[in-house]
């Protein structure tokens, strides 16, 4: 017990005598510095002044936060969600200074929208510069591609370089695309992102107001395909392993070669006009 609360810092020193009155007295410190040890526990004005005190927490607003931001940016971004919807979302580019760190911030936000396994169908085919109609539930409608906000003084709520642009759009489609899917060849600087409209202090939301240009807004549009190579290849891989595995069995089961590699042909043939029907579908 002595050494725990030597331990605890109620008694700094404590000596033993083996005399009598080096006994008694030895007691009595023990008791003095228990009765200290004990009335330091009662108060806690004390006590608390002792403890080591945190520093407040700065509260930090996330990505998608709506809170005013004085001096950020946000991109809009539009990625189709349904067969028949899109969804909008937007990207806090205020700390990011590079065409290389935007583009790794959107293939990121993407993944995050596809995360489900049926994603892995999809591909991105070009990314258009739209202006857009806001609805509720962070869905989008009227989607005009090449189209960006009026330069100032019509527009201080958006931020690009050149305003007016020089060409409409400022980066064709098919070139974004490139860069998206061509990581090594995107800058370690602020070339082509400035061009992008970005909305200034909050992200556009919303709102149930009456007037035509409450909920318009401006932003990327990423633009999806099935991935037909990859979808032609999961086929082929599930007709030949299949074809295999039955032929196998029918020869092993029934001791007959020539009817099994038959009627793996005709699952050969059938996958065949299958793929066939799901390219036109997809292309019409």
């Amino acid at each position: 017990m002595t050494n725990e609360l030597n331990k605890s810092g109620f008694i700094t020193a404590v000596s033993i005598d083996t005399t009598t009155g080096g006994a008694i007295g030895g007691m009595g410190n023990f008791v003095s510095a228990l009765r200290h040890g004990v009335q330091s526990l009662m108060s806690p004005s004390q006590s608390q002044s002792d403890l080591p005190t945190a520093e407040p927490q700065t509260a930090v607003v996330g990505e998608h936060s709506h809170q005013p931001r004085p001096g950020c940016k946000f991109l809009h971004i539009c990625v189709g969600k349904r067969q028949y919807s899109t969804r909008m979302d937007h990207i806090d580019i205020c700390e990011k200074r590079t065409d290389r760190a935007i583009f790794h911030t959107l293939r990121r936000h993407y993944k995050e929208v596809r995360r489900e396994l049926i994603g892995i169908l999809f591909k991105v085919r070009r990314i258009d510069f739209v202006k857009f109609q806001m609805g509720p539930n962070g869905l989008v409608y009227s989607l005009v591609p090449d189209q960006l906000p009026p330069p100032p003084p019509d527009n201080l709520e958006y931020e690009y370089f050149p305003a007016p642009p020089q060409t409409r759009p400022p980066i064709c489609p098919r070139f974004m695309a490139h860069l998206w899917h061509c990581k090594e060849e995107v800058p370690e600087q602020n070339f082509f992102c400035k061009r992008f409209p970005k909305k200034k202090d909050t992200p556009c939301i919303f709102t149930s107001d009456n007037e035509p240009t409450a909920n318009l807004g401006w932003g990327l549009h990423i633009v999806e395909v099935f991935n037909i190579s990859l979808i032609v290849w999961i086929l082929f891989g599930f007709t030949a392993i299949s074809g295999l595995i039955f032929s196998i069995s029918w020869t092993l089961l029934r001791d007959d070669i020539s009817g099994a590699y038959a009627v793996a042909s005709y699952i050969t043939a059938l996958t065949a006009l299958l793929l066939m029907a799901i390219t036109t579908t997809i292309a019409s």
